[in-house]
């Protein structure tokens, strides 16, 4: 369900729910309370919900921009069907559950799109309030994101604002992956040296109880694992090793990127795969 002719805006704030009506509410009272509620468009995608969240979002609707619910296949089909209803310049994915930490961050959020017009991908800090055995305590992202960071790390997907002409460049999430998809865009874009700008600010409670959170953490690294070593060829990942035992040393290493045999490899290994998706 549609309100008027969607017109052109700086950021959409996507956020995908099925059977979270609890969590649900949590998010959608977040993005409702911004003080510049009305300079983003809100879109929710449900699941096909039946625990009451339908009627989260028919108290709602004439807030919300789009919002459906149907069956999906999966969370990142669930997002992609967000992105194809966006038309925001940056996209923000806020899942049921997760909320945004004050009244202001959207404020804070425009301030920096507007500041940085040339970056491709913001990222703040997250908070992770609930309780789990795996994380919890404060999300806090270096301010300069290096290669090796993405070797066992990535940077928070709801706490990021990506272009939405990215998904244009590489294509929607690939949507055989169940848990990290974020993470093979977001290694994609650093490899192919797009722009990432730290926001330094909390900008979201991230609900680590959910689908990629706890129980399914260990699929998680093991997808993240196995995308590491599909786009990063093997010699640059010797390279890596190598400035991470120079780095225990606390011996001087360049950056990653910085060797252009590694940008030739990068884009030769890109070329290989999207010829090998493609046969």
């Amino acid at each position: 369900m549609r309100k008027e002719e969607k017109m052109p805006v700086p950021l959409s704030i996507i956020t995908v729910n099925y059977n979270n009506c609890r969590g649900l509410s949590k998010t959608v009272d977040s993005v409702l309370e911004q003080t510049v509620f009305g300079a983003f468009e809100y879109i929710i995608i449900d699941g096909g919900s039946t625990d009451g969240g339908i009627e989260v979002l028919c108290r709602n609707t004439d807030k919300i921009t789009y919002w459906v619910s149907e069956k999906d296949s999966g969370i990142y089909n669930a997002m992609n069907k967000g992105i194809r209803q966006a038309s925001g310049e940056y996209l923000m994915f806020l899942n049921s559950g997760d909320h945004l930490i004050a009244a202001d961050i959207v404020e804070v959020i425009l301030n920096y799109l507007k500041a940085y017009p040339g970056v491709d991908i913001f990222y703040g800090d997250a908070f992770i309030g609930s309780s789990t055995d795996v994380m919890q305590g404060l999300l806090k992202h270096p301010p300069v994101l290096e290669l090796k960071y993405f070797k066992t790390e990535t940077i928070n997907h709801q706490a990021s604002l990506i272009k939405a002409e990215l998904f244009q460049q590489y294509g929607f999430y690939p949507e055989h992956y169940q848990l990290a998809a974020d993470y093979w865009l977001f290694l994609r874009c650093f490899l192919d040296e797009k722009v990432f700008k730290h926001i330094d600010r909390l900008l979201v409670d991230y609900d680590f109880t959910g689908l990629s959170a706890v129980d399914g953490y260990k699929k998680y690294k093991n997808e993240q694992f196995a995308i590491w070593d599909q786009l990063v060829p093997g010699y640059v990942r010797s390279i890596v090793n190598e400035n991470e035992a120079l780095s225990v040393q606390d011996r001087h290493y360049r950056k990653i990127l910085d060797y252009k045999i590694v940008s030739v490899a990068v884009r030769l290994n890109a070329r290989y795969q999207g010829l090998k998706g493609a046969s």
